[in-house]
Parts: C-alpha cells; structure tokens; sequence
C-alpha cells in the first residue's frame, strides 16, 4: 500500500491519523486510522455515498496493520510531516 498522511489529530489518548491510500482510486483513497498508542486500533475509509467513515479493520491482517502503523507513524517524524 503506497500511502501519505495528509493530517492527524490528537483525542486524549488516541490520536487519528488521516491519510491518502495511492493504491485506490481517488474516490476510495481517503482512510483514517485511529491510533491507541503506536498501533492502529480501527482503520477506517470514507465512502462519498454516505458521506461517513465506514471500519475496514477486519479485512486486514494483524501483521499488516502493524506494517501500516510503522510507515504511517515514519511519515509523521519526517521533515515534511512539520506542516501537519
């Protein structure tokens, strides 16, 4: 999955990560995961039809959320992560 955070937002003790799944198409691109710590505890995508954020966490594999965490959370610390 080719991704690039594009915002995050700090909750008390989550933090929601929103980011751009260049994978998809651009209509299906937009996810959000919400973070408890530094792993993904729900990965989200929006869908334009309801106009929500529907949970997709069960189709993806522990090892693979944990993948994704990681490069989500690198992206954050990098140089270009300054402007989020």
């Amino acid at each position: 999955m080719s991704v690039r955070v594009v915002a995050k937002e700090d909750q008390n003790k989550t933090t929601k990560i929103y980011f751009l799944n260049l994978t998809e198409p651009k209509h299906q691109q937009l996810y959000m995961a919400i973070f408890d710590g530094t792993i993904i505890n729900t990965l989200t995508v929006y869908n334009l039809k309801s106009n929500m954020y529907e949970d997709v966490t069960c189709l993806f594999s522990q090892p693979f959320l944990l993948s994704l965490s990681h490069q989500l959370l690198k992206q954050l610390i990098s140089p270009q992560a300054k402007a989020l």
